[in-house]
């Protein structure tokens, strides 16, 4: 059994069916070498079976001259002296593929046609088809001479039987499972666990192609939005949902898991280290040296990872996706139906949903479309291909998958309205940055981003300085920035820095009263305890310094710390280690 199944299965789960099956009393069997499965005649008799024949069963009611007649192709000297059961060892003989073969070598050409035809037509024959084959057996007809009747010899030699049913009387005739078995050289196991056909996909409509370079493309524009303090966390730690909603919005995909996905890559691939989120603190760790398919190769293998990393050790269904991708044909439409069942085929136990549950490929799905698959609706259902571009980076090597995807880009094309086009191979860093001083208008292909007075203006207020901004936009630019970005900059300039604060409770300095006078008198300032103590300098008490630099950012305004009057912090009070152990906790 172990050779006929060829390791297609594990001893383990083997070993698991086979005791199941001896709890059942359907069989038993004996480990070792060599180990013994063996059924039982009842159970073998009552087994569902196909429409084929069986001529084990076929020739157990077989005795005197029609089992003589089967045994005249057997050697002598194999079954000669067989001891007290010589029926039941010519039995046996009878269904060996080496005393099948003889047989069909000593037919007659007629009975050889005869048989040939038998089997073109599925193996099962009825008396209408021999009837309407024509021949010796059309209507009106002669039936051949006793001995020269092909049918007769056929029967005779056991590979052309009765198809019987419980009355033991039947009008079909087929080609009995060990004949087809000897004539094709396929074992018992090889018809159920031939590994399914990828069916063909015809007529697709609805396509969507996945795009290794959008991929790399958008984690670089995760890592932007998270670098730009835009994204939201959880006491956790991790991205509020409706952050991650806003970057798949920002980024025009409508598959809901693909934020969460791109947002994993980059923390499980070390591309982007996230600090502290109290504080905002992020470090983005990738850059142009790591080459277009490495960086896409890196995310494919935190992606298929993460199942071992976070969620189970074993088994690992994103593992054997990627293997069996590597082996399917590719640029080819085939049915995702017959996709699915060369997995159930090959890993049942993580497929299969007899198996497990919940099946795991249902919740992949949207992840492979985006990575790995393209998908489109055909007239055999839902389809899938797998371009030839994602089979070269999946199987090539460094230099091959390199040659595969250009290059980054170092610049982008800044022009007279302000708009920011970013090629799709921009470098990760730049698309990342742009983020902080830029807004994202467009995602497709091309990145489109625009500088505003809004985008600037959360810039400085994000630890930028002017100059920094236009150093940055001037480095990246394949031409001069136009007079209107630096325009837009420089007026920002003016106004940055024309607020300062310091800690006191809290205060605030100003070069021009009438600005003192505006903020205090803002909408949305004017709530706080002001206290005007002299000519453009304020103080709002029970407020400290970080939190009015963030009220008056939420204003509009861009207010720097004051650092001409910056004190020494104060010492904290002897007492405040045991504050904090005590709110921490008893150590044990």
């Amino acid at each position: 059994m172990t050779a006929a199944l060829a390791g297609r299965v594990p001893e383990r789960p083997l070993l698991d069916a086979l005791e199941g099956l001896r709890l059942w009393g359907v069989l038993d069997f004996q480990q070792g070498n060599p180990g013994l499965v063996a059924t039982y005649q009842a159970v073998a008799t009552a087994a569902p079976r196909g429409r084929r024949p069986s001529l084990s069963l076929y020739v157990q009611s077989l005795h005197g001259e029609r089992l003589q007649a089967m045994t005249r192709s057997l050697d002598p000297s194999k079954w000669l002296g067989v001891g007290k059961h010589p029926d039941l060892i010519l039995k046996l003989r009878i269904c060996e593929p080496d005393s099948i073969q003889r047989r069909i070598k000593g037919l007659s050409e007629g009975a050889r046609a005869l048989l040939d035809w038998a089997r073109s037509v599925g193996g099962v024959v009825t008396q209408d088809q021999f009837y309407s084959r024509g021949g010796p057996w059309a209507a009106g007809s002669r039936r051949p001479a006793a001995g020269k009747d092909p049918l007769q010899e056929l029967e005779r030699a056991g590979l052309l039987i009765p198809n019987l049913d419980v009355y033991h009387f039947s009008l079909e005739r087929g080609v009995p499972e060990e004949v087809e078995a000897a004539i094709t050289g396929r074992g018992v196991f090889d018809g159920p666990l031939t590994l399914p056909l990828l069916q063909p996909a015809r007529s697709v409509t609805n396509e969507r192609h996945p795009s290794p370079l959008g991929v790399v493309r958008d984690m670089a524009h995760a890592m932007g939005f998270i670098g730009s303090g835009r994204c939201e966390w959880t006491q956790e730690g991790v991205p509020y949902q409706r952050s991650l909603k806003a970057l798949g919005k920002a980024l025009g995909n409508a598959i809901a898991q693909y934020p969460a996905m791109l947002y994993n890559v980059v923390v499980d691939t070390g591309l982007m280290e996230i600090g502290d989120t109290g504080t905002g603190y992020k470090t983005i760790a990738v850059n142009h040296e790591l080459p277009p398919a490495m960086t896409f190769r890196t995310a494919l293998s935190a992606w298929q990872d993460r199942e071992s990393l976070y969620e189970r050790s074993e088994p690992q269904p994103r593992t054997h996706i990627l293997e069996f991708l590597m082996h399917c044909p590719p640029d080819t439409w085939m049915t995702r139906a017959s996709f699915l069942s060369c997995l159930q085929f090959l890993w049942p136990m993580e497929f299969d949903p007899e198996f497990t549950d919940p099946r795991p490929l249902d919740g992949l799905w949207p992840e492979l479309s985006v990575l790995v698959l393209a998908t489109g609706r055909s007239d055999a259902g839902e389809a899938v291909l797998l371009p030839s571009l994602v089979q070269t980076l999946l199987t090539e090597t460094n230099e091959k998958a390199n040659g595969a995807m250009p290059p980054w880009d170092l610049h982008v094309v800044i022009q007279p309205d302000r708009s920011v086009v970013a090629p799709p191979n921009a470098a990760p860093e730049i698309l990342a940055a742009l983020w902080s001083v830029t807004d994202l208008e467009g995602n497709h292909g091309a990145s489109l981003f625009r500088i505003s007075t809004a985008s600037v203006t959360r810039a400085l207020n994000n630890t930028w300085s002017p100059d920094q901004v236009l150093k940055f936009l001037g480095t990246i630019s394949q031409g001069p920035l136009p007079d209107t970005v630096t325009r837009l900059i420089q007026d920002q300039r003016s106004r940055y820095g024309a607020v300062k604060v310091g800690a006191s409770d809290a205060y605030l300095r100003v070069d021009d009263e009438a600005l003192l006078d505006q903020i205090v008198n803002h909408v949305k300032l004017k709530a706080l305890p002001w206290r005007v103590v002299a000519p453009g300098v304020a103080v709002v008490s029970g407020c400290d310094q970080g939190t009015l630099l963030q009220k008056l950012r939420s204003a509009g305004y861009v207010p720097v710390e004051d650092k001409a009057l910056k004190r020494e912090p104060e010492r904290l009070p002897a007492n405040s280690h045991r504050t904090s152990a005590k709110a921490g906790g008893r150590r044990g």
